[in-house]
């Protein structure tokens, strides 16, 4: 068995010292890099100017069937199928839907309010 000497301890404790000096190195990176500035926000143009804007085609208010009669005929409507709407129908009930929010007292413009 190997008795320990001087130079033995004055090897330990430079490891040891070493160790230590690494530890702190490590922490004052950690701490570094946890308080980087933050990157500079992307830019991006206002929502409005990347929207398309599509003119509604007038609503219908004159027709055959009277609002009670239409009502009536909801109850009997198929589910829908899987065709798409053109543009006059979105139109008609977009506005059909203005017209509902208004007369309801809420805001035309859909907005919830908080």
């Amino acid at each position: 068995m190997r008795r320990w000497t001087s130079s033995d301890h004055h090897s330990a404790c430079n490891w040891r010292r070493v160790h230590v000096v690494l530890a702190g190195l490590l922490i004052v990176t950690a701490v570094c890099l946890g308080r980087q500035a933050p990157a500079a926000p992307v830019r991006r143009p206002p929502a409005t100017s990347r929207l398309k804007v599509t003119q509604l085609p007038q609503p219908s208010t004159a027709g055959a069937v009277s609002v009670e009669q239409a009502l009536l005929g909801l109850r009997n409507l198929p589910a829908p199928a899987n065709h798409r709407l053109d543009l006059p129908k979105i139109g008609q009930l977009a506005w059909a839907m203005q017209g509902a929010m208004v007369t309801a007292g809420a805001n035309a413009a859909g907005a919830v309010p908080l």
